[in-house]
């Protein structure tokens, strides 16, 4: 039984020596590759016109990131006053809400800031295809799918508001 566990105890030590060494292989392998797509990328990158490469630089920096959270940010704030500051619709159009204001006049405010935001979002979301293309700027994450599917929908509801507003749709 002894000789039973010491040569179990061997060929446990040789298969973690092994395990290492594969690892260490997939590790200088992948090391490789990721250098040569760094390169790649690289190389790809130079040969793209002069307002790819500034978009491409502008939309991989992290304070582009860091910018457009912070608009996602105050958005939230805007929905979270349009929520609270809304006019009910029983209520009459002369009630007065937060300073003094006119409940109708902060809808009128808020439709104007959340019109803004999606001139904002669409101005992020067409940098990041000029900068990657369609295609690449859909495949670079899945947020920017989903990005654009809720610019899809501002911008159907932005169009849908202005048709009704100039009365050439009729009332839904």
């Amino acid at each position: 039984v002894d000789q039973a566990i010491a040569r179990l105890s061997v060929i446990n030590q040789g298969r973690k020596a092994l395990s290492a060494k594969v690892s260490a292989m997939e590790r200088d392998r992948k090391g490789f590759s990721n250098k040569v797509l760094q390169e790649d990328l690289i190389d790809y990158i130079n040969s793209l016109p002069r307002h790819r490469r500034l978009a491409c630089a502008l939309v991989s920096h992290y304070g582009f990131d860091i910018g457009v959270g912070v608009v996602i940010f105050m958005n939230s704030v805007a929905v979270g006053l349009g929520t609270e500051f809304s006019t009910p619709k029983n209520a009459r159009e002369d009630a007065v809400c937060a300073g003094g204001m006119l409940c109708s006049e902060w809808r009128e405010l808020l439709d104007t800031v959340e019109v803004m935001f999606l001139g904002v979002y669409v101005v992020e979301l067409a940098m990041r295809m000029v900068a990657f293309g369609v295609v690449g700027a859909l495949r670079q994450s899945r947020w920017v799918v989903f990005d654009a599917c809720l610019v899809g929908i501002g911008l159907v509801d932005s169009a849908t508001s202005v048709l009704l507003d100039f009365a050439l749709l009729p009332n839904l």
